[in-house]
């Protein structure tokens, strides 16, 4: 048979007087660095430029958005700048939603041009991933 472990003696009145720090004490003069702290988050320079082509090309088709949302007369700069800029973009997605009015006396709600800058996104996003290394 075997026989019963006996009980633990305290040492002292409380369990704090029995607990002791396992870790090695700070070092003086030397801020304290976890392994989170260690990690190099910075974004490489390839990223920052793949994100800056993707924040070129978003404010463009924005602007394509907004000018077409107020005018639609092809004379006007500025919807000339935005809808020439950005065709290449749009017309994919053209083929789904329908060309824009021609003959329109106002604006239009764009639908390729939200569905443009949400592709420029996630490829954006997908190219990122693949680029920056795995921690």
């Amino acid at each position: 048979m075997t026989k019963p472990i006996p009980p633990r003696k305290r040492r002292g009145r409380n369990h704090q007087e029995d607990f002791h720090e396992t870790l090695a004490a700070p070092i003086a003069n030397q801020p304290y660095r976890s392994q989170i702290d260690l990690i190099d988050t910075r974004p490489s320079t390839v990223e920052q430029i793949v994100r800056l082509v993707a924040v070129i090309l978003s404010l463009l088709l924005l602007g394509r958005l907004i000018t077409n949302l107020f005018t639609t007369d092809p004379n006007n700069s500025y919807v000339n700048f935005f809808n020439i800029a950005t065709t290449w973009m749009v017309w994919p997605f053209q083929l789904v939603f329908g060309q824009p009015p021609i003959n329109a006396t106002g604006g239009f709600f764009d639908w390729p041009a939200i569905v443009a800058m949400i592709v420029v996104s996630l490829v954006t996003a997908l190219i990122v991933r693949v680029i920056r290394p795995a921690p």
